[in-house]
């Protein structure tokens, strides 16, 4: 999932620091029922303010939740690497970033041109075989994807 609709950057803030809009509430607030439904047993969230106020929107996943600061500035091969590192009991993993990395990530994953692009808020959900050690480019499949 990217993070919902971010205020633009104000002069001298860092850009970790930019929040959501009420609109970017609103959208992170929709995807709900699609990331509750899906039953993430571990959520990766971006360390960002926009990535974190997203996860907050979204309210209660079920699963646990892990902000982390690599996902904040990673790219898709670094993303794939901190997936890599989940153990067999992660049956489901949600992750809460950044473009390009999320989209770069889906689409690398895929392989096969089915991942979409993302815009805030947007969720795609993919379907790979065998354990996360095991991710490589094309071994999934897009089987949700919510603008």
């Amino acid at each position: 999932m990217r993070h919902a609709d971010a205020a633009p950057g104000a002069p001298g803030t860092p850009d970790a620091l930019r929040p959501l809009t009420d609109e970017g509430r609103r959208r992170a607030r929709e995807r709900a029922d699609v990331v509750v439904g899906f039953a993430p047993d571990l959520v990766l969230c971006s360390s960002a303010r926009r990535a974190t106020e997203t996860l907050e929107a979204i309210g209660d996943i079920g699963g646990a939740v892990e902000v982390d600061d690599r996902i904040y500035e990673a790219t898709a091969a670094s993303l794939l690497l901190r997936l890599a590192e989940l153990g067999p009991d992660v049956r489901r993993v949600a992750v809460i970033g950044h473009l390009p990395t999320i989209g770069q990530l889906a689409d690398g994953l895929a392989g096969d041109g089915s991942a979409v692009a993302f815009a805030p808020a947007a969720i795609a959900v993919l379907r790979a075989p065998g354990p996360w050690s095991a991710l490589r480019a094309g071994c999934a499949t897009v089987v949700g994807y919510r603008p």
